[in-house]
């Protein structure tokens, strides 16, 4: 059994340049230094052994912050396969694990990093079981079909074991989510379906870029700015044919328009059966209005800084641009929705 870990800041800038006047003059700017935190001692996580025994396997993706001197706190569980064992472990082990400290002018503050683990039992799996192809191949045919009472027994009867098996999974929920669920189901689909990776691990490479295609489509359609940016930069990363650049720069120009100028726009969202949601933030203004249920704090992870609210519906919140780009968590009841306005 083996577990694979992969770091990244929160935000891929490292260098800030502030020119005053009189640097201008003598073309002298000022600079500000940053260094993102590092890890020193990382904590593997134990794989829980009642997963050994079921020969399961899965990936942990989380933020949290490094404090000034080291120490991570607020470790959130942002993405999974949803196995709670596997969460579990991966926190536990990331408050463990101890790090060099983020660097601003040469000294240490607190900065947010990410992080995915995963866990698997020799090499990633490549391949699935025969009742699971079996049952894979019926649940997509009553979809394809329209039988929502025969698919819904099939998701049911579905048994994911390994993380080869659990991206197919992935693109069988996002099939059912265009016939009878929400983009929000969508997304949630094609985010499992290529489990947090760049290039293709999982899925056949056509399959890959068709996937977070979709998902690229989704997330502007629901103004989820931030994260179509970061879909755009994988998709980027993968083959891009001479055809398609220029549509993926005019996006990527959209984007960058809305994060500067005075747009405002809102996005829906709604808590699963957990009492967590998340989103990056593509600007640095933002207020919430609750439709349904009730939200009770706000925590931002930011690639400088932590800050947690208690939630006021009179209060515009602002984030300064010195903090980095920021994750934000709300917290309340499960199923509660809320419109995010940005501005």
């Amino acid at each position: 059994m083996m577990i694979g870990l992969v770091f990244a800041s929160l935000a891929t800038a490292s260098v800030d340049l502030q020119a005053t006047a009189d640097d201008a003059a003598t073309e002298t700017p000022v600079v500000e230094v940053y260094s993102a935190p590092r890890p020193i001692s990382v904590s593997h996580p134990i794989y829980p052994s009642k997963l050994v025994h079921r020969q399961a396997e899965g990936w942990v993706h989380l933020h949290f912050m490094v404090d000034s001197s080291g120490q991570p706190y607020e470790i959130a569980v942002t993405e999974s396969t949803g196995i709670e064992e596997f969460d579990r472990a991966a926190v536990e082990a990331t408050a463990k694990s101890r790090f060099a400290p983020a660097q601003r002018a040469g000294k240490p503050i607190d900065a947010g990093l990410s992080h995915k683990i995963v866990f698997y039992l020799s090499d990633p799996s490549t391949s699935a079981k025969r009742s699971f192809i079996r049952g894979y191949k019926r649940l997509m045919a009553a979809i394809q079909q329209g039988d929502r009472a025969l698919a819904d027994q099939m998701v049911t009867n579905l048994v994911v074991e390994n993380l080869y098996e659990d991206a197919y999974a992935g693109l069988a929920a996002y099939a059912y989510a265009r016939q009878w669920g929400s983009r929000t189901d969508q997304i949630a689909g094609l985010r499992r379906a290529m489990a947090e990776e760049d290039l293709p691990r999982y899925l056949p490479r056509k399959q890959h870029a068709a996937a977070l295609r979709n998902l690229l489509s989704l997330e502007l359609e629901t103004n989820d700015f931030a994260a179509a940016y970061l879909t755009l930069q994988r998709i980027q990363k993968g083959h891009v044919s001479e055809a398609e650049r220029p549509e993926f720069q005019r996006i990527a120009e959209r984007i960058e328009a809305i994060q500067s100028d005075d747009t405002s726009f809102v996005h829906e969202g709604e808590f699963g059966p957990t009492s967590s949601w998340f989103l990056w933030l593509l600007k640095n203004r933002f207020r919430i209005i609750v439709d349904a249920g009730a939200i009770a704090e706000l925590k931002l992870r930011c690639d400088r800084r932590y800050v947690m609210f208690r939630y006021d519906p009179e209060l515009e919140y602002k984030v300064e641009d010195k903090d980095g780009l920021c994750n934000l968590e709300l917290i309340g009841d499960p199923g509660t929705r809320f419109r995010l306005i940005q501005s």
